[in-house]
């Protein structure tokens, strides 16, 4: 893989009915201390695309300085990524197939925050401690990545590319901490910051 606001509740003071103030208040209470925006359904899909784009983005960055240290540019980074699609030939498709492996990179980020959010929503724990949870995220993502989806992805090219890459990259501890970092923390910190509560149906 290589981010509420509080409507005003108005409160009916009762009136001709015969309803009191004091049998109406508690449930405005109960709806003014739960923000709008955290059960509305648009909630879920502002956590997940927001924390796919932030994920998206500091982990294509960090990766882009890890390859500038040695030597290679962003564009080849963005090549090597379109290549599980295309095969060896992103090479030379220039910005377009780099554009390929920049959405590619960033369905990837966004796919793994709906995982994480799906989650979430049985195991509340993991937003309510994302800097426990989402590190533990990250490294759970890593090996899916590197001992699931990369020997996936080459068994699937050999049924319809002629040359492709057969070699699994080695699990390394500098693309562990990138994954610890820029994908499992900005994930859970997302998913907590713009999505509903766990438990909160969007029509409660």
């Amino acid at each position: 893989m290589a981010i509420a606001e509080i409507a005003p509740v108005d409160i009916e003071r009762g009136g001709a009915g015969g309803q009191t103030p004091a049998m109406t208040i508690p449930s405005a209470a109960a709806d003014a201390a739960v923000p709008r925006d955290a059960v509305s359904p648009h909630g879920a899909r502002r956590a997940i695309l927001l924390g796919g784009l932030i994920t998206g983005a500091l982990d294509i960055t960090a990766a882009f300085l890890l390859a500038g240290s040695f030597g290679v540019g962003p564009v080849r980074v963005l090549h090597g990524i379109a290549e599980a699609l295309i095969g060896p030939s992103s090479h030379q498709g220039g910005a377009a197939t780099a554009a390929l492996g920049l959405l590619m990179h960033f369905s990837i980020a966004t796919f793994w925050t709906a995982v994480f959010y799906a989650i979430s929503r049985r195991l509340p724990a993991l937003v309510e401690r994302p800097f426990v949870f989402g590190p533990l995220y990250g490294a759970i993502v890593f090996i899916l990545m590197y001992r699931v989806a990369i020997p996936l992805v080459v068994a699937l090219n050999a049924l319809y590319l002629a040359e492709y890459d057969k070699g699994i990259p080695p699990l390394r501890w500098r693309m562990l901490v990138i994954h610890l970092v820029c994908v499992g923390l900005p994930i859970a910190l997302s998913v907590r910051r713009f999505g509903p509560p766990p438990g909160r149906s969007p029509a409660s």
